[in-house]
């Protein structure tokens, strides 16, 4: 039996719990953590920092991808795939699958695009109002008067309109620079608020700019910034077809698909089930 029970009760405390620290060595004292939890806190608060700033995200284990061999069009080199990859990848550095969009870039592209219209000496640069970007519901958000600009909305958009652009471009179908610029700015025309929180359908744009009374957002300067490192040139460009946009044929037999100048040699000696 334990003899802290047998203690009188007149037994001072200092006594009682210097009595249970030598029975009990770790009394009293937090329990030291595995070193597997101290690796995990530290990438957690790593994660969150760069969260914070707008930093790259490092890629994935499960999501490695080669960059392009020798440099110029994707398709000289025959790598159409790992050029989509490539696009894919820098566009969920911008936003991710559920919409949210790291700080960083919000504030920047604000602090790229914004311009005070009504300056006594004209219009000038503003990057100061980087500073009024507030994060509502996990979107962020800048109000200027009774409206109110939905970066996270804007960048959304535009980031589905060139995953869209780049796998048209794969199947041989690209769009030309003025389509895919037409619906660039109708995504930033589409994410503005008004009173009562909800959307305009067209917010008019004036000489290229989002005018919010004496602010303006740079519908250009906005873009170039949120696509910068997008190759949206060859995007846009004509190319010969790849194996992407080849016609292909399925084997009666084993049900393969197969190019359409491979399908007799298929069918001749390489189909399982005509072995």
């Amino acid at each position: 039996m334990c003899p802290l029970y047998h203690t009188p009760r007149t037994l001072p405390r200092r006594m009682v719990l210097s009595r249970v620290s030598q029975l009990l060595p770790n009394a009293g004292r937090p329990a030291r953590p595995h070193r597997s939890d101290v690796a995990a806190l530290h990438r957690g608060r790593r994660r969150r920092q760069r969260r914070d700033r707008g930093a790259p995200a490092p890629p994935s284990a499960h999501a490695v991808y080669r960059p392009l061999v020798g440099g110029g069009h994707p398709v000289a080199n025959g790598n159409a795939m790992t050029f989509l990859a490539e696009i894919n990848v820098k566009l969920g550095r911008l936003c991710d699958e559920r919409g949210r969009v790291p700080p960083g870039v919000g504030e920047s592209l604000i602090a790229s695009s914004a311009f005070w219209v009504s300056h006594p000496s004209g219009p000038c640069h503003a990057p100061g109002h980087a500073k009024h970007v507030t994060e509502s519901r996990r979107a962020l958000k800048i109000k200027f008067g009774s409206n109110t600009f939905n970066i996270s909305s804007a960048v959304q958009r535009c980031c589905e309109t060139m995953k869209q652009a780049a796998t048209k471009w794969a199947k041989g179908q690209p769009l030309s620079r003025n389509v895919l610029d037409e619906k660039l700015r109708e995504n930033l025309q589409r994410s503005v608020e008004g009173r009562h929180g909800s959307e305009y359908r067209h917010y008019p744009i004036d000489e290229d700019q989002l005018v919010f009374g004496a602010t303006a957002i740079d519908a250009g300067a906005f873009l170039a910034k949120l696509l910068e490192g997008i190759p949206i040139a060859q995007i846009c460009a004509a190319r010969p077809p790849t194996p992407l946009s080849r016609p292909m044929k399925t084997c009666p037999h084993c049900g393969v698909a197969v190019r359409v100048e491979r399908f007799e040699n298929h069918v001749a000696s390489k189909c399982p089930k005509r072995r």
